[in-house]
């Protein structure tokens, strides 16, 4: 990698705190907001940050902290910073780096740690975070010297944003912090060497391979949102005539009512139309996609009489779960901006006849988000978690715009979608900010509610209560034949959501039917308060998934 430093001034350094410097630098960088929870190991941090034109937002939980700094990343395209203190403190990021790291997004994550005389003495709240929190991060330091501290976190944010993002952990001793370095200001930096472009030959090899297949399909993956390639994306397959598919990470990248977008792929977040024209197709053009497990299913029968052309900007995920025919190491922007000048036009739409053929069950499920669909502003941001409620909104959510569905793909991590949707509200305060989630996960981080009325981030908790681990419940039944220790119920009732909401001052309204959810939505997204609105779902809605993408068992139960 190179880094060239672009000074607008000479180089006059200062002597100031290594606390200060680093306030000074997420000033530089653009930090509008971190978000934290103050403790002993980071008090000169924060002496420095009460006077900075960051805004701080103190949340419930450091694992709040790290993933509201993720979706405010995600739904921004900026880098998120979150800052807490040293040994449990520290720990508690752990879930969200893993989270952040998995899906390719870019974080600051800053602790203290104790002095740096103290290491290695077992001393309170000691914890060598650095080594815990490498295999969940792009790159982790400790910082140890004064001198290079500055460097050090200038360094981080490159780190998070090149090549493929994603999360950098810095630990900074309390002395450290409190000692003098020499400091000057960087206006911007130059990334040179970190986004790879396909070469002429590769170019010219995909060419050939796309004007040889008779059915090409256009494979969106979250890589062409970080890279923001969406416009060129389109331009690729309209000017194939090609159908577009998404992976679920990618939802949103392409509007829904684009002509050429048939929807999600794969063997549970799928659409029985994205599944069906994707079988039929004889070249997969991959751009910015991994090919996990969830979208592939059972590779034999994903790849049967196809070639595959894959794009990404990291050469690890070229091949890296089944043989493909061509792969190209490239940003994706780069990759369709070169392929685009040279790529014959096609006139000849091939799945039309194909789409036909198909006919999607109902059920309540696709009810229920086909209303959350309608009713909703178009430029809603959604946040997920994991369970059936992702599941479902997979399926069928209609999302518009590409930084407007914030889930935890990758990892799937329960608790995620209350604190990233507190991000993505203080990212995007004049949109509204749905959160959707379950009766077990909202449990996971619901004390975020109260940071959400704390600091006027109003946000809409969609909560889908069934009243069990449903997916568990599912997997249980379908997989194993059994079911046991899946119901949540408390004495045979559910956990009190109104009185949950009103503890944190929140406001609760409990829908029984999907035509008062209509009327309740219409009202509600116009409040500007944090609301949780119930929904009382069966236990026995399940969502259509399989063990491959020409194997999937549907439901069409209705409430």
């Amino acid at each position: 990698m190179e880094a060239k430093a672009v000074e607008t001034q000479s180089a006059n350094y200062e002597k100031i705190e290594v606390a200060e410097a680093l306030v000074r630098i997420l000033e530089e960088n653009n930090v509008e907001v971190v978000f934290g929870i103050p403790g002993a190991a980071v008090l000169p941090i924060y002496k420095h940050l009460a006077k900075s034109s960051i805004k701080h937002i103190t949340t419930r939980h450091e694992e709040g902290a790290i993933h509201a700094a993720d979706g405010h990343a995600r739904s921004s395209g900026k880098i998120g910073v979150c800052l807490t203190t040293s040994g449990p403190a520290a720990t508690n990021l752990i879930t969200g780096l893993y989270t952040a790291y998995a899906d390719s997004i870019p974080l600051i994550a800053i602790t203290g740690e104790v002095e740096s005389w103290k290491l290695e003495t077992d001393a309170f709240q000691e914890v060598k975070i650095v080594e815990i929190a490498k295999s969940v991060t792009k790159a982790s330091f400790l910082v140890l010297s004064p001198e290079r501290a500055p460097q050090i976190f200038q360094r981080a944010f490159i780190i998070a944003k090149s090549g493929r993002p994603g999360p950098v952990l810095i630990d900074i001793p309390l002395d450290v912090q409190k000692a003098i370095t020499h400091y000057h200001q960087i206006s911007s930096f130059e990334l040179k060497g970190r986004r790879p472009s396909g070469e002429k030959e590769i170019i010219k090899m995909a060419v050939e391979m796309i004007s040889s297949s008779r059915r090409p399909i256009v494979l969106v993956g979250h890589g062409v949102i970080l890279s923001t390639a969406t416009q060129q994306i389109v331009k690729l397959a309209e000017k194939l005539k090609a159908p577009i598919v998404t992976t679920n990470m990618a939802k949103g990248a392409i509007p829904p009512n684009h002509p050429l977008y048939i929807g999600n792929v794969g063997t549970q977040c799928h659409s029985l139309r994205g599944n069906h024209v994707f079988k039929h197709a004889d070249l997969v053009i991959a751009v910015g996609c991994r090919f996990s497990d969830r979208h592939t299913g059972e590779v034999s029968v994903y790849t049967k009489g196809k070639k595959f052309l894959q794009v990404d900007v990291d050469p690890k995920e070229i091949g890296k779960n089944f043989s493909i025919d061509l792969g190209v190491v490239s940003d994706a922007k780069e990759f369709l901006d070169e392929i685009l000048r040279v790529l014959p036009e096609r006139k000849r739409i091939w799945h039309s006849e194909i789409l036909d053929e198909i006919e999607e069950p109902n059920s309540y499920p696709k009810k229920l988000f086909e209303i959350i669909s309608e009713t909703l502003p178009k430029d809603t941001i959604f946040t997920l978690g994991c369970g059936l409620n992702q599941i479902w909104a997979g399926q069928f959510l209609k999302v518009h715009g590409e930084r407007s569905y914030i889930l935890s793909g990758g990892a799937g991590t329960l608790g995620f979608e209350i604190p990233a949707a507190v991000g993505a509200k203080a990212a995007n305060p004049e949109k509204t900010v749905v959160s959707i989630v379950g009766d077990g996960g909202i449990l996971f981080m619901g004390m975020e509610i109260a940071t959400s009325v704390k600091y006027n981030l109003p946000i809409i908790i969609l909560l889908l209560n069934n009243r069990h681990l449903g997916l568990i419940r599912q997997s249980q039944i379908y997989l194993y034949g059994y079911e046991y220790e899946v119901n949540l119920e408390l004495d045979g009732r559910s956990v009190d959501f109104k009185n949950f909401a009103r503890a944190f001052g929140a406001e609760h309204i409990k829908v029984e039917d999907l035509k008062e959810l209509k009327e309740v939505l219409r009202k509600v997204w116009k409040l500007e308060k944090t609301v949780i609105i119930e929904v009382q779902i069966s236990p026995d809605e399940f969502a259509s998934m399989g063990t491959n993408i020409e194997n999937i068992k549907e439901f069409s139960t209705e409430n």
